[in-house]
This record gives C-alpha cells, sequence and structure tokens, in this order.
C-alpha cells in the first residue's frame, strides 16, 4: 500500500512538473540568484563584524558562522561574494589584499538609493530594477528626494549596524 501512495505522489508530482517547466526553470533560476543574494550579504556581514580581512578569513568565517548558528556545513563561495561586493562598491579591497566593507552610513545610503529605484520602477509601472533605472535616469527619481532624505524616512534600518 505504501509502495502505491508514493508511485502515486511520483505520478502527480511529475505531472505538475511537466506541465510547469518553465515555471520550474524560472523558480531554479530565482533560487540560484537568492543562494548568490545570501552569499555576497553573509561576506559583508562578515567585514562589517569583523574588520578588514582577507578572502581566506572571511571564508573561515562565514562557514564557522554557518555551523555555529544554524548547524549547517557548507562550502562558502568567498570569491564570488567578494567580487560582487566590489562591483556593487559595497566594500574595498586595501592594498594589502585584504577587504573592508565601506561605512554604515555610506551603505545605509547606497541600499536606499537602490531600494528608491526599485521602488520608483514598480511605482510608475516600470518593470521593478530596469524600470526604476530608467524613472531614475529620466528625472523623476533624481527629484523625488536624495540619499539623505531616503536615510531619514527608513530610519529604523539605521540601527541594524
Amino acid at each position: 500500500m505504501l509502495l502505491l501512495d508514493i508511485a502515486a505522489e511520483t505520478e502527480t508530482l511529475f505531472s505538475a512538473v511537466g506541465a510547469t517547466n518553465r515555471s520550474a526553470i524560472l523558480s531554479s533560476v530565482f533560487k540560484c540568484q537568492e543562494q548568490e543574494v545570501s552569499e555576497a550579504v553573509l561576506a559583508l556581514w562578515m567585514l562589517i563584524k569583523h574588520g578588514r580581512m582577507s578572502d581566506d578569513d572571511v571564508d573561515k568565517c562565514a562557514e564557522a558562522y554557518m555551523q555555529i548558528k544554524f548547524q549547517v556545513n557548507m562550502d562558502f563561495e568567498v570569491d564570488d561574494a567578494l567580487d560582487k561586493l566590489v562591483t556593487l562598491e559595497l566594500i574595498e579591497k586595501k592594498e594589502d589584499g585584504r577587504y573592508k566593507a565601506k561605512s554604515p552610513t555610506y551603505l545605509l545610503e547606497v541600499m536606499a538609493e537602490r531600494w528608491l529605484e526599485v521602488d520608483l520602477g514598480l511605482a510608475n509601472g516600470g518593470g521593478g530594477v530596469v524600470g526604476g533605472v530608467s524613472a531614475v535616469a529620466g528625472g523623476v527619481g533624481s527629484a523625488a528626494m536624495s540619499g539623505a532624505k531616503v536615510l531619514n524616512k527608513i530610519n529604523p534600518l539605521k540601527n541594524l549596524f
């Protein structure tokens, strides 16, 4: 009887997946993107918490943090996470090869501005980030509010750091 239940559930699952191949693929893409963002946020948090660190130190600290906090063993993709953070200008690589997070005030301002771009894109009927960037480029967002005003608007976030 149990074998029949498993077979029925498996058939139902494969039917559902077969009918929604596109959504299954999109779901996988979104999960990958979510993992990429999570890794970058974890690396940023390690740098904020511990200060200037080498890539090996970020790697070890992130893996230890996940093990201690969540009992999860992982192989942290440190190079990819740090490259993304450098590209986004949230951290900088110093002359000695170690990485350093930018100031919490700067981080909040940059994140708030990017959040506003996304928000404006959706509010103006745009397609998320693309719409937001075009809205800002078109002058709608630039006149809406400065980074300082955004920071005041999201004041509770200041306590995160």
